[in-house]
């Protein structure tokens, strides 16, 4: 779907800078079928894109969500609001829920 640039300095001093390929799959496992690095992420979520997208437009102030942390087997429902998204300018978030809804329509060209 694209490569994203990503240039991020922590509170620690740490600075990251990635080059991060971007590729959408379809796979309908559960969510305990994934097995994530839990070096890389918190939790693994998933999430409906209809509310997910009107979410990121403004449009509605929270969305239910499904996540497993790495190395769990339970699988906690939850919402999501502002707080707990990380702001990012370049509305990355918006952009992949974007490109996999027209991914999941069929459509051929895709871009974040």
């Amino acid at each position: 779907a694209g490569t994203r640039i990503c240039i991020h300095e922590a509170e620690s001093g740490v600075k990251d800078r990635e080059l991060q390929d971007v590729f959408l799959l379809r796979d309908d496992r559960p969510l305990t079928g994934y097995r994530p690095n839990p070096a890389e992420l918190a939790a693994l979520v998933r999430c409906p894109l209809g509310p997910l997208l009107d979410f990121m437009a403004g449009d509605r102030e929270s969305f239910r969500v499904r996540s497993i942390a790495p190395g769990s087997s339970v699988v906690e429902e939850g919402v999501v609001t502002r707080d707990d998204m990380v702001v990012r300018l370049d509305r990355y978030v918006y952009r992949v829920a974007v490109a996999a809804e027209r991914f999941l329509a069929g459509e051929r060209h895709i871009a974040v």
